[in-house]
């Protein structure tokens, strides 16, 4: 009788310690990319996680203006607080190496749910592609909140349109 009774106990015991271990155990978040190749001649890189997931960059492109390259888009705030970014565009040559006139860092406020445009110009006829390099600025101590599901969903059903229409 008392065998059976530490046989009930221990399998008692090993069910509750099972089930605690299932409740603890969550699917840890996905992580976010810091660099987007998705646009041709455009490399987008994020400096961090939560900058990455609460901006994002819209309608970006690289094409011929006249007899230099020029690249242009939207950097969207997706969340519902104002914070500032900073920005900076370095152009490429053919074979990828930079070409050494890389544009100063540019600070823009982001106001909620608003879009700034970006643009810019290779300071010759040898570039060829460009890197959008996105970073909170060293001088400034922000708490970047969770974006907006709603507005994550917009930028994603952009995102997508615009991955159709190539």
């Amino acid at each position: 009788m008392k065998n059976i009774s530490r046989q009930i106990v221990l399998v008692l015991s090993l069910s509750a310690v099972l089930g605690l271990s299932a409740c603890a155990t969550q699917e840890p978040p996905q992580p976010v990319a810091l660099e987007d190749t998705s646009v041709s001649g455009l490399t987008i890189i994020y400096g961090t996680e939560p900058l990455a997931r609460s901006v994002g960059f819209l309608g970006g492109k690289v094409y011929q203006d006249g007899s230099l390259k020029r690249m242009s888009g939207s950097i969207k705030n997706l969340t519902q607080a104002t914070f500032p970014v900073e920005y900076q565009v370095t152009w490429h040559d053919v074979n990828g190496a930079p070409l050494p006139n890389a544009s100063s860092w540019t600070r823009v406020t982001l106001n909620p749910r608003a879009q700034k445009p970006i643009s810019s110009f290779a300071k010759g006829t040898e570039g060829q592609s460009a890197v959008l390099t996105f970073k909170v600025p060293a001088d400034v101590e922000i708490f970047i909140p969770e974006p907006d599901p709603v507005e994550v969903m917009r930028y994603q059903q952009e995102q997508a349109a615009r991955n159709a229409a190539q």
